[in-house]
Formats: C-alpha cells, sequence, structure tokens
C-alpha cells in the first residue's frame, strides 16, 4: 500500500507546529515566577542593577508614581488609553523618555522610550523610596531581542508592559 503524501504533509504539519509551540511557551514563565526555568539563560547573563541616574532627589512622589503605574499597565493591556496624559505629566517632572512617549503614535514606540523612563523610575525608588510601599520590580530578560527590561509595578501577578498579551507573564519579581 501507498502512502498518501497528503496525509504525511498534515502529520508534519502539526508535528511542526506542536514543536513551535512548545518552544515559544518555554520561552518564559507563566505566572510570573521561574518555576525552575533560568530566565538567565536567554541573553546568557544574570541581570544586574543599571547604573542610571534618575531625576529623582527625593522620595518619588505618589502622583508621580501614579501616572507611571498608568503607562504600565496601558502597555500590559496592549492599549494606549490615557498613556499620552500620564507621560506629559512625567514629562513635567523631567523624566527622560516621557516626552517621547507623549508623542508617540504607536505602542511599541511608546514602549522602546517606557525602558529609559523605568531605568529611572527604578533607580530613583532604590536611591530614595516612593511614597506608595506597594511597589514591585520586575525583569523580562526576553524584552528588545533578549537584552532585558526591568518596570516597576504594584503589587499582583507579572505584568509585562513590554510584550502585553503576547507574553503578558513574561518575567520574574527581583529585588527593589
Amino acid at each position: 500500500m501507498k502512502a498518501n503524501p497528503f496525509k504525511i504533509s498534515i502529520f508534519s504539519a502539526i508535528i511542526l507546529f506542536a514543536a513551535s509551540a512548545s518552544t515559544l511557551l518555554a520561552g518564559c514563565s507563566d505566572h510570573g515566577n521561574d518555576h525552575g526555568h533560568d530566565h538567565a539563560k536567554h541573553n546568557g547573563s544574570q541581570h544586574t542593577h543599571s547604573a542610571t541616574e534618575t531625576v529623582f532627589d527625593a522620595e518619588v512622589p505618589a502622583a508621580a508614581i501614579s501616572a507611571y503605574l498608568h503607562i504600565q499597565k496601558a502597555l500590559a493591556d496592549d492599549s494606549m488609553d490615557g498613556v499620552s496624559e500620564q507621560a506629559k505629566k512625567l514629562e513635567d517632572l523631567g523624566v527622560p523618555g516621557a516626552g517621547e512617549i507623549a508623542k508617540a503614535d504607536d505602542i511599541e514606540g511608546v514602549r522602546a522610550h517606557f525602558k529609559t523612563v523605568s531605568n529611572h523610575y527604578v533607580e530613583g525608588v532604590r536611591q530614595h523610596g516612593a511614597e506608595t510601599e506597594s511597589l514591585r520590580l520586575a525583569h523580562c530578560p526576553m524584552a528588545f531581542d533578549n537584552e532585558g527590561a526591568a518596570w516597576l509595578q504594584s503589587e499582583g501577578t507579572i505584568s509585562n508592559p513590554y510584550f502585553g498579551a503576547r507574553m503578558l507573564r513574561c518575567g520574574n519579581f527581583q529585588e527593589l
């Protein structure tokens, strides 16, 4: 009996799809913790704290945190709602990257500049604290072609602003 080439092609496609899907799903954790998965393997090194300067010379004000968290949540939700308005508030505080976010017309542009804003916030909170106590530091090693990027978010499950729904839970919490 001769093999049906159509059945073999469909079978091959199913196997290829299953292998691709499992590779993508294994690329990051699902619930904001590592479940034994070493995120450092994505870029070959452990995440180190940046030496970024910060515009904050005292405790980061609650209003500044609120504007930042609005942008973080919107990006995690793949939304631009209110992002420009909140970025303008940050721009008024002199936060680098905020003006570019306010002017960006697409979500990927906002995400690229959000990394700069996040670096300043992380350093500001590390150096001076924040008027709100419910902040956590999160890091995704796969963001920006495996360069990795950090952000602050309120308590809860990882909500990745750099990937949104594509990889919403990619990342892990780190010590702030």
